[in-house]
């Protein structure tokens, strides 16, 4: 399993997707600044009501997908956005949610006994930090996915009102054929044959930002002034119930 994940990595690390840079995001309680990056999917804002910010990023970096007869081939491909963000006032975000929909296919060629090989790995992550250190991070990591699954991972922080925030996904696919020896008059050698397949794609991902209003300092001081009435009535009526008929 560790050679497989290696095999995978190295895939994802050297293939890169050709997006395009996102935009900013504006939403009540927030606003994402693009800082950079290389995407493949339209980033729009979908909802922005009771303390959830919904953002579409579209899909990952397009699909990893791969078909040998022969040796082992591998192709990758990983996307990140990059983003500033800066809270309005009168509110904190308290965290975030993402969510993805990966498909992949597996099939590994048999010949006489011997099977191919058919290999995937995905997956997809947020991470908030701030000044090289990590404020708040999640991440979803699947390997060898047969068929559509969903999957989302969220995560809660007191975050600051400035940080930066980066998204991720990636996928990689690994395919190789069947060798079997062949003697010809003249030698013997190893020849290939039973056609392996391997694909990954991640496409849907979500960006939830969680948010929560802040209070006035108004607000506190009529809740600290309605505490100390609640706190003077408590004392007097305890004082009267003390005193004899």
């Amino acid at each position: 399993m560790r050679k497989v994940q290696k095999i995978l990595l190295a895939a994802v690390l050297t293939c890169s997707a050709s997006g395009v840079f996102a935009q900013d995001i504006n939403a009540k309680a927030f606003s994402l600044s693009n800082a950079g990056g290389w995407w493949n999917g339209n980033i729009q804002l979908v909802s922005d009501a009771n303390g959830k910010t919904v953002i579409s990023m579209g899909d990952g970096p397009c699909c990893s997908e791969t078909g040998e007869v022969g040796p082992a081939f591998s192709t990758g491909d990983n996307g990140w956005q990059y983003y500033n963000v800066n809270t309005h006032a009168g509110y904190r975000i308290t965290g975030f949610t993402i969510s993805a929909k990966l498909n992949g296919s597996l099939f590994a060629g048999e010949y006489e006994g011997s099977r191919g090989v058919a290999e995937n790995s995905g997956g997809f992550e947020f991470t908030a930090y701030q000044g090289g250190s990590t404020l708040l991070t999640r991440r979803w990591t699947q390997m060898q996915l047969q068929g559509v699954e969903t999957h989302q991972v969220s995560g809660q922080a007191n975050l600051p009102s400035s940080f930066s925030l980066d998204v991720g996904a990636w996928q990689a696919a690994r395919a190789e054929g069947v060798s079997f020896p062949y003697c010809s008059p003249f030698d013997c050698y190893d020849r290939w044959g039973a056609y392996s397949s391997a694909s990954l794609k991640v496409s849907d991902l979500t960006l939830t930002v969680h948010t929560a209003p802040v209070p006035e300092p108004e607000t506190y001081a009529m809740l600290l002034g309605g505490l100390a009435l609640t706190g003077f009535l408590a004392r007097r009526r305890q004082r009267k119930a003390q005193q004899p008929a």
